[in-house]
């Protein structure tokens, strides 16, 4: 990851300080959206896993037709497919907005100085470790998924765990 130059050193002319405040702004706008697409593909995964899951278990145990264990087999892995390439892609997300967030502590730490009192969100989020349990959080929340879709993809197929 690359260093962003620190303004303590050069001083900002109050232009500056006006475009630094706005891409402040458009950053935490950005943070925002972020956030919410971890959200939303996390519920998209679930709902993946959930839809396919009942509806493969019912065509497979209890339609009178049921399905061929081919085709069982090929349908057990959309939700352990799909449930990797969000995370996958969620992981990717969390990597710009730590990049995002590290760089508007920066500018907290310019406008607001060093404090010892955590003013600041981005300073009070990490020093009170809140970053790393959220990010714990979503770890474990991945994991059950992916467990949830193994699981799936091994009762309905031949594999053994």
């Amino acid at each position: 990851m690359t260093k962003t130059h620190s303004p303590e050193k050069t001083g900002l002319s109050d232009p500056q300080k006006e475009h630094v405040i706005r891409e402040w702004e458009k950053l935490n706008k950005e943070l925002e959206k972020l956030m919410a697409e971890t959200r939303s593909r996390e519920k998209f995964s679930i709902t993946i896993i959930a839809g396919v899951a009942s509806w493969a278990l019912v065509h497979a145990h209890t339609a009178t037709e049921p399905l061929p264990p081919d085709a069982l087999y090929i349908i057990s892995w959309i939700p352990l497919i799909s449930t990797l390439l969000f995370a996958i892609s969620v992981f990717t997300l969390y990597r710009n907005i730590i990049w995002i967030g590290d760089y508007l502590a920066k500018i907290e730490d310019y406008f607001l100085g060093e404090n010892d009192f955590s003013f600041g969100w981005e300073k009070y989020f990490t020093k009170t470790n809140k970053r790393h349990l959220f990010v714990g959080t979503t770890i474990i929340i991945w994991a059950v998924q992916l467990v949830f879709a193994i699981l799936f993809h091994c009762h309905l197929s031949p594999c053994t765990l």
